[in-house]
């Protein structure tokens, strides 16, 4: 398998990309490195990885040049006092930057340029940060591929026929590829994370009201029942949780209205005895062999370091994703679909769920009896109730949501559990195709129940697919418990001409407003597995 990153190791750019952003800044602020060498340098690599896997969206290198020589006359006071400095930091297409397009794939999007900066772009422009490049996402960014047909479909770093993840899937690549070390993504259901797990980096999904999000555009503008958030992605986990600590110092309640007034306060969990309950499945999809490995393995890791770890089911995890998905189709779906044109390209998965909850209402009921007949009564479940919803019908839901948050708590405290750890996912990257979708979309339950939850969770590597140790075997992809769970099976293929070799993730979850504590949590997992 072609590893990108490692041919640049004999560039005479390597000590650059190679080195921890705390150390780019630093070596910045000491006037070792220039702005402008800094960016050329990153700027290469991003534009190696645009040839090798279609992972950008926008180019904004001439303007970053000229803002890089503006930072390189400063003097070194003025330096020092920007905590960002010469670092360039890359975002997801759905970011706004005045005078560049924002087209979540939308072909009706192109040739739009947002009139005005996001608020993260306000604030790192303000911290001396270098916004250099915008990345690849899919059509309505409800998706775990990346692909549109504005810019194309992006592949996995690691082995361009796999998928990257979505919706940050173009964001995920560049920084697998070394084209930055850290960028800036969305996650409504799994979109920084699951992209993380595909491509071996690390992020955190914040909790709302952490990470500035305003100026970002949606494809499902004005939907609250599941909050969409902005969150960073990295190379290293100390590149992650060193970039949440600078971005939260600016203060961004300053930037963005919804932001909380929660300045930064680091956790150190090195010497503690933790307590991790162990989410196996979501209740609806077991995962593959490789996932469900990595989850074990790390584990048993955690016992042997000392900390405790038990089961933990999430309650009513199935009746609680479909929840989820009537509140994010509350309109049944006509928001996001409103731009498309005749024949563009949509996600498989969502013109297939679209097209069952618009049927008429006599044919869906003998269609949802059809289901369960079948014994694909979860499916049937989801399918009855997605649909353009009357306000009393969305309180109602809201009402659903937050009956079963509290559900929630109540098992987490009465388990007496620090963290959650699981899988990102239930399968590594597969390989991709128009098809790749449909069975993707309905199996996020890994990371969809946390964004209902609005809990904070990382995401980090911690191993590869085994061609041997995780391979299928028939009895067990033929006791599949459903339709999701058996495409899933179907799709996953452990050889070394599949997903063989790929990275694999693990998940770790805290409740609101913990990502300090998630990040020194990842750090627990990281120090188990090098010891």
């Amino acid at each position: 398998m072609f590893n990108p990153y490692s041919y640049y190791k004999h560039h005479s750019t390597w000590d650059i990309l190679a080195a921890p952003i705390s150390q780019i800044v630093s070596q910045a602020h000491a006037g070792v490195w220039t702005a402008t060498r800094i960016l050329s340098a990153f700027g290469k690599q991003a534009l190696a990885a645009q040839e090798y896997c279609n992972c950008l969206t926008e180019v904004l290198l001439d303007k970053a040049h000229t803002r890089a020589t503006k930072l390189d006359a400063l003097s070194a006071p003025a330096r020092t006092n920007l905590p960002l400095f010469g670092l360039p930091v890359s975002l997801k297409d759905s970011i706004d930057i005045r005078g560049y397009d924002s087209t979540n794939g939308y072909s009706d999007a192109a040739f739009h340029p947002a009139s005005a900066d996001a608020a993260v772009v306000r604030l790192l422009k303000d911290a001396g940060a270098l916004v250099y490049v915008k990345t690849n996402i899919p059509t309505t960014l409800l998706s775990f591929d990346s692909r549109n047909d504005v810019y194309g479909v992006t592949g996995n770093p690691h082995n361009t026929r796999l998928v990257p993840g979505g919706s940050s899937g173009g964001e995920a690549a560049l920084i697998a590829f070394g084209g930055s070390r850290i960028g800036i993504g969305t996650d409504i259901a799994g979109s920084v994370r699951v992209p993380a797990h595909f491509c071996g980096i690390y992020s955190v999904r914040s909790s709302f009201g952490r990470f500035p999000r305003g100026g970002i555009a949606s494809s499902l503008p004005g939907q609250e029942g599941v909050l969409g958030i902005a969150a960073p992605m990295a190379k290293s986990l100390d590149d992650l949780e060193w970039f949440w600590e600078r971005v939260v110092d600016m203060e961004p309640w300053k930037y963005d209205h919804s932001c909380n007034v929660l300045p930064w306060k680091p956790v150190d969990l090195s010497k503690k005895k933790l307590k991790f309950g162990v989410m196996w499945n979501d209740g609806l999809v077991h995962p593959t062999p490789a996932c469900q490995r990595a989850t074990f393995e790390t584990a048993d890791r955690l016992k042997k370091a000392g900390h405790e770890v038990v089961d933990f089911s999430v309650p009513d995890a199935p009746e609680a994703l479909i929840i989820g998905w009537s509140l994010i189709l509350a309109d049944g779906g006509k928001t996001m679909t409103s731009r498309l044109h005749s024949g563009e390209f949509i996600e498989p998965g969502v013109t297939s769920l679209l097209k069952r909850a618009r049927l008429p209402r006599l044919i869906k009921s003998i269609y949802c009896a059809y289901l369960r007949w079948k014994g694909e009564t979860w499916y049937a479940n989801l399918i009855q109730p997605v649909s353009t919803k009357t306000v009393d019908e969305l309180w109602q839901l809201v009402v659903k949501r937050n009956g079963w948050r509290q559900k929630v708590q109540d098992a987490w405290d009465a388990d007496g559990i620090d963290f959650v750890l699981c899988a990102p996912n239930p399968a590594p990257a597969p390989v991709g195709g128009p098809d790749a979708g449909p069975t993707m979309l309905l199996s996020c339950g890994h990371t969809f129940l946390w964004n209902i939850l609005d809990y904070t969770a990382g995401i980090l590597p911690v191993s590869t697919v085994n061609p041997v140790l995780d391979l299928m075997i028939p009895s067990q992809r033929a006791a599949a418990h459903n339709m999701i769970e058996k495409a899933v099976y179907d799709r996953y293929d452990a050889s070394a001409s599949g997903s063989g070799g790929m990275p694999v993730g693990v998940q770790i979850v805290g409740q609101r407003l913990q990502e300090e504590r998630v990040l020194a949590a990842m750090r627990v997992v990281e120090n188990a597995w090098k010891e």
